[in-house]
């Protein structure tokens, strides 16, 4: 300390703070230059340019964590008519955004959200929108995307690919064990399955056989839902009472080409009374 009260630090120390504070200066330029890194694409599950299955989860993966819930208007699915695809449910899990298609109930697949066969394209909103899509730290995508893939045609064995479900495949959900189906005094009956239908597996008509007839009749399928995790399936059966053997027909397969097990296609049913 000199004779005017002024305290004067060593040069070494005087030295240290002076680097001290280009490292600090140095530290917030970096910080300030990562948070603004735009919000950009990685990679989306149709750039393999390979044909995608009617019950494919669309994932498109970003540089950082989206923001959540992700707002409709940030984006949008649409036909090779530039028509909105309607029952798509749009999830975000960290750094991806998954689009999942409501999958299709009928023999020729047309029923669901995305059709055989056909062109389709992910709308991706950005920077001039107000809607653009953000980033968890509100970062933008610079700039409108499309992202434009085909799907399997229903005459392909991968247009139900069921890659989401467990390999554990098809089974009758059958909450009493493998005693037989009760049902009160109902003619639509209906079979609830472990895992989604390839609809195009019931095609052919059930048989019925009633209690104290000689000669089974056919019976109609209808999935009334389909999907991924469970399906449920509507009998119809003529008048009957007491008791009956249900046939599925062969080849019953859930998504992905998994068979229903024999012991799942030849069912017991019990009527009782209201």
């Amino acid at each position: 300390m000199d004779k005017s009260g002024v305290m004067h630090l060593p040069q070494s120390a005087s030295q240290f703070l002076w680097v001290l504070r280009v490292v600090l200066v140095l530290l917030a330029s970096c910080s300030a230059e990562e948070k603004s890194i735009p919000l950009e694409l990685v990679s989306w599950t149709g750039n393999d340019q390979q044909p995608v299955a009617l019950d494919e989860v669309l994932k498109i993966e970003f540089n950082q964590a989206l923001a959540k819930p992700v707002r409709a208007s940030s984006l949008q699915l649409v036909d090779e008519g530039n028509h909105p695809v309607e029952n798509v449910t749009a999830t975000v899990v960290g750094r991806w955004l998954y689009l999942t298609p409501a999958l299709p109930k009928r023999v020729d697949l047309e029923d669901g959200s995305l059709k055989p066969g056909q062109s389709y394209g992910i709308l991706l909103h950005g920077l001039p929108w107000l809607r653009a899509l953000a980033s968890a730290d509100g970062q933008l995508l610079q700039k409108d995307l499309v992202l434009r893939f085909v799907t399997a045609s229903a005459a392909s064995p991968g247009a139900l690919a069921g890659r989401g479900v467990e390999s554990s495949g098809l089974r009758l959900d059958r909450p009493g064990g493998p005693e037989p189906l009760t049902f009160r005094g109902e003619e639509r009956v209906i079979l609830l399955f472990t895992r989604g239908i390839d609809p195009r597996s019931i095609a052919q008509p059930a048989r019925w056989l009633a209690q104290g007839q000689q000669e089974a009749v056919e019976v109609t399928l209808r999935l009334v839902e389909n999907q991924i995790d469970g399906a449920k399936l509507e009998v119809l059966l003529p008048e009957w009472r007491g008791s009956g053997a249900l046939e599925l027909p062969p080849g019953v397969e859930g998504l992905g080409g998994w068979p229903l097990p024999e012991s799942d296609r030849i069912l017991h049913l019990i009527r009782r009374a209201q």
